[in-house]
């Protein structure tokens, strides 16, 4: 009895027989289903216990379509036909089990399933993402613009677009030549090498020469021949280190034989024309005189126009040398304009040079910057500075202007200043400024500058400074020695002489041991010349003085400090009664 109850429990674990073909439990047959495939994939059903009162544990729910039972899920594709097991049936159950039997069949070997997961296809750019990506296609866009501009416009000028010219290129030893530039990067430094070894150009003070370019990439140096360049070509270099780039552009020069011939002086060409101007402007041009002797010769100029002007006007070169022939239109008027410029050679009895120079005047703008004078000259020492001079500007037209200032010293060094560098100017008026030269710190020889304004007209004042040895004072006799005798003593001389290799100014004040002012020196100040001789009258007051020995000190100061003391000694006594 036991064995036929779990006969019958055993039975309803097996699905009942099927009228359909093998392996297809649920559903209708694969040919009612055309769309389903000779496998049909169904949800395997709940495992039942034999036991009726145990709890069945379901298996963990997989993801994947399984195959419908009985089927072989991991067989290869070669294996044999399996053959199903059978089961022992007891004889009362043989009819039963002959029907089971008559529906055995050998299954062919059926290939795994394979697991696929099928995605809804889905558009790439959905509608949430335009608006990000033309946000980031923008900020692409703006840097890339923003790189764009600033190549162009912190772009470096070509190489092939800077240009250097050296003025005069013929020369001698010791002759000086300009050498200037354009087309350089703003305010780059620049250095200067000659030839192929590139060695250093040096200075006055024996350093390497070294400038700026200004805010139009412009430069312009003094540069003297040494005596170490042979006869023949030279190549020199300005070569501009900025920041991107370094570039060296060239210029040639050519060193002459000097003749045994005496000097002689002749001009580059005998007439010079500005072509048109108006009110205000300054206009320049550089003049090349002509050695066509040996040795050196030395050299004057002078204008028979207030508006025509020649800077430096007085020089001294071996080959060839170079000034600046300048017109100041200033408050001319509407018309042509004739000049000269005379040139004397120094120590020659040969007739004057005439230079003819012509401008014409147009009518003026409606602001227009007037500057007097338009050239400066300063002689100073290397101890002692020269005094400052006046420079006013002038806003000659009917509308005001703003105006400021900038210099450029050939040697590049800061030995030029004015004050103040800028301003504003009404209709018709003017204005001072004080134009400072230190010299103290600048090697003995000459040099030039340039002071540029920037207002109406752009004018510009041309700046020639020569520095000498310092001056040498000499006082004689080295002490002076007084007497009174119941009244004042004769005044007495001390003489002062330069001795130096160049110009001094000169102080001189008292002092006494006891304080009072019994000790006078007339004149207080002065100035000397090279070799220049002046005379200082030493006066004594002794009307309050008591009878006995004075002593005082004449403190004279020069060149920047220098001083020479001379002692003075007075003897006060009572007169002699008869």
């Amino acid at each position: 009895m036991v064995e036929r109850s779990a006969l019958r429990t055993r039975r309803r674990t097996i699905p009942p027989a099927s009228p359909h073909r093998a392996g297809h439990y649920s559903g209708l047959h694969p040919e009612d289903q055309p769309y389903q495939s000779a496998m049909l994939a169904v949800q395997r059903p709940p495992a039942r216990s034999s036991n009726p009162g145990a709890v069945v544990q379901q298996e963990k729910e997989e993801p994947e379509i399984t195959p419908a039972p009985g089927l072989p899920r991991d067989l290869p594709e070669a294996s044999s036909l399996p053959t199903l097991r059978r089961s022992t049936t007891p004889a009362g159950d043989k009819k039963e089990a002959h029907g089971l039997r008559a529906h055995q069949r050998y299954l062919p070997a059926a290939a795994p399933l394979k697991k696929e997961v099928i995605f809804r296809g889905k558009p790439l750019l959905q509608q949430r993402y335009v608006p990000t990506l033309f946000t980031i296609s923008c900020l692409i866009f703006l840097v890339a613009s923003g790189l764009l501009a600033y190549a162009f416009i912190n772009k470096k000028p070509a190489p092939n677009s800077q240009v250097v010219t050296a003025i005069p290129d013929q020369l001698r030893v010791d002759d000086t030549f300009v050498l200037a530039g354009k087309g350089f990067g703003i305010n780059d430094p620049l250095t200067f090498t000659y030839d192929q070894n590139s060695n250093p150009i040096l200075d006055g003070n024996g350093r390497p020469l070294r400038a700026h370019a200004d805010d139009i990439g412009t430069f312009s140096v003094q540069i003297i021949v040494p005596a170490n360049w042979s006869v023949g070509q030279h190549t020199i270099h300005a070569i501009d280190s900025g920041k991107d780039q370094t570039v060296s552009v060239s210029a040639i020069i050519t060193v002459e034989q000097s003749s045994l011939a005496p000097p002689q002086l002749q001009l580059s060409t005998s007439k010079l024309d500005f072509g048109t101007s108006v009110p205000g402007v300054v206009s320049k041009k550089d003049f090349i005189l002509i050695n066509a002797g040996g040795r050196q010769l030395t050299w004057q100029a002078s204008s028979d126009q207030p508006w025509l002007t020649v800077s430096p006007n007085t020089g001294t070169f071996s080959g060839r040398g170079i000034t600046q022939v300048v017109v100041n239109a200033g408050t001319l008027a509407p018309q042509a304009y004739n000049g000269h410029i005379t040139f004397i050679q120094g120590g020659s009895s040969d007739r004057p040079l005439i230079l003819t120079v012509t401008m014409t005047v147009k009518s003026a703008p409606p602001a227009a910057l007037t500057i007097t004078p338009v050239s400066l000259t300063y002689s100073g020492t290397t101890s002692q500075n020269p005094a400052d001079q006046a420079i006013t500007v002038q806003n000659t037209g009917g509308r005001p202007l703003d105006w400021n200032s900038s210099i450029v010293t050939g040697d590049g060094a800061p030995w030029l200043s004015i004050n103040p560098s800028s301003g504003h100017l009404a209709a018709h008026t003017s204005q001072t400024m004080k134009a400072s030269v230190q010299s103290q710190q600048l090697a003995i020889g000459s040099y030039q500058g340039t002071i540029n304004f920037k207002g109406g007209t752009n004018p510009a004042v041309t700046v020639a400074l020569s520095v000498a040895a310092p001056g040498n004072l000499i006082a004689s006799p080295p002490s002076l020695s007084f007497a009174s005798v119941g009244q004042n003593p004769a005044a007495q001389t001390i003489t002062l002489q330069n001795s130096g290799g160049g110009p001094l100014d000169w102080t001189v004040t008292a002092a006494t041991v006891d304080g009072a002012n019994w000790l006078n020196a007339t004149p207080a100040s002065g100035h000397l010349e090279i070799n220049q001789s002046g005379a200082v009258a030493i006066n004594i007051n002794a009307a309050a003085l008591k009878p006995q020995s004075y002593q005082g000190t004449l403190t004279f100061t020069y060149g920047g400090g220098l001083t020479k003391q001379v002692p003075v000694s007075l003897s006060v006594s009572i007169p002699l009664t008869a």
